[in-house]
Parts: structure tokens; sequence; C-alpha cells
């Protein structure tokens, strides 16, 4: 099943996403990022936060610094949003300088 997000997104940061292959109950994040990343990859229903699964991710030179990430378990035909946050501490990252990018996905 074809999710919404059917062109790359990029955050403020230089984060570019997109969606790999997806079915009924998975989808394969796919992430580029423009130095070494640390952090998490957070996704949840969309009217429903609590239902939040994060998972690990990093990204370094050896990898081109991308992030394939699948992610399993997910309900069809629900819209869901994810999230990207960097393990940096919260003082060496600016409001406008973040590494979070959120948007929604329908499955």
């Amino acid at each position: 099943m074809a999710m919404s997000l059917s062109d790359p997104t990029t955050s403020s940061d230089g984060i570019v996403v997109s969606a790999g292959s997806a079915d009924t109950t998975s989808i394969l994040f796919w992430a580029r990022t423009t130095e070494p990343f640390s952090g998490s990859l957070m996704v949840y229903e969309a009217n429903n936060p609590v239902s939040k699964k994060t998972f690990d991710v990093t990204s370094d030179s050896n990898s081109g610094n991308s992030i394939k990430k699948l992610v399993s378990g997910l309900k069809p035909a629900t819209t869901y949003n994810y999230q990207f946050v960097s393990n940096k501490p919260s003082a060496d990252r600016s409001e406008e300088h973040t590494s979070e990018l959120q948007s929604p996905c329908n499955l």
C-alpha cells in the first residue's frame, strides 16, 4: 500500500526523509543526514501520540550518512506521524536548527 509521502521531505537541518516499500502493516524509512547523526525515530498514530514507537537510529560516514529503518506492527488505514530527534543536548540545537522532522503518512 502506498504512503502519502511520495516525495522526499527535508528538515531545516538537512535531514532528507523518504519512504521505501510499504505494505498494510509496515514501512521502510530512509533518511540521509548532512553529518553523522545519533538519535531516535519516533512513529505514532496521528490521533494517538501515546501509541509512540521509538527506535534508536544512527548514521555515519561509512553509511554515507544514511539511515534505513523498517517499522512494522502498524495498523492499516491509519495516519502516522514520524519524528527524528537528535541525541545532541538541547543547548547544542537552536530553534531554527533542530534534528526534528514530522510528517504524516497513511498506511
